[in-house]
């Protein structure tokens, strides 16, 4: 750092002992006034900084092309990276969708197999109740004519019973009569 300084300040002062001819004003030019001098004195100040920064100034732009080469090599390594990296996800999420995609299908189909098997189940048990409801009737009606048939015989042969049991009695009083009648005549 030291040495730096030594050589800026040496050349500092090697300008200032034997300044370049151009910088050197001309005799005609001290003794006028120059509405132009302050763009001279600018333009001696910018050789003077030529010469005092310029290895400086040229050292660092290289170095900032470099770092600018290497950032711009980074970010496109990296955007080489993200794309191969974008790429697997998208294949990856493609897979995956396509495995996705046929589990709904087969959950589908295996749904509707079972709504179908559901649907066939509940017709042959509507069907078989239906089935049992008429055999239940047939057999309830039959019980009940046979019970009513019974019912009916028995009725008549009660009302055979009583006629018969009513014949008995007029033949008893009849002949009731007739023995009282041969009592009486006795």
């Amino acid at each position: 750092m030291k040495t730096k300084k030594r050589e800026t300040a040496t050349s500092l002062s090697t300008v200032q002992a034997h300044p370049p001819p151009e910088l050197l004003p001309t005799t005609a030019a001290r003794s006028e006034p120059n509405p132009e001098s302050p763009d001279d004195e600018a333009a001696v100040l910018g050789k003077v900084r030529e010469l005092l920064f310029g290895e400086q100034a040229r050292e660092t732009d290289m170095r900032f092309r470099e770092l600018q080469e290497h950032f711009s090599d980074e970010i496109r390594r990296i955007n080489r990276d993200l794309s191969e990296r974008m790429e697997n996800l998208g294949r990856d999420l493609s897979t995956k969708l396509d495995q996705l995609e046929r589990q709904v299908t087969l959950l589908e189909s295996r749904l509707q197999e079972d709504n179908a098997k559901s649907s066939e189940q509940m017709v042959a048990l509507r069907d078989e109740l239906a089935e049992r409801i008429v055999d239940g009737a047939r057999t309830l009606n039959r019980r009940i004519t046979e019970s009513h048939e019974k019912a009916i015989a028995h009725a008549e042969k009660a009302t055979g019973a009583l006629e018969e049991a009513k014949m008995d009695r007029k033949a008893l009083a009849g002949l009731l009569s007739e023995m009282a009648s041969h009592v009486s005549r006795e």
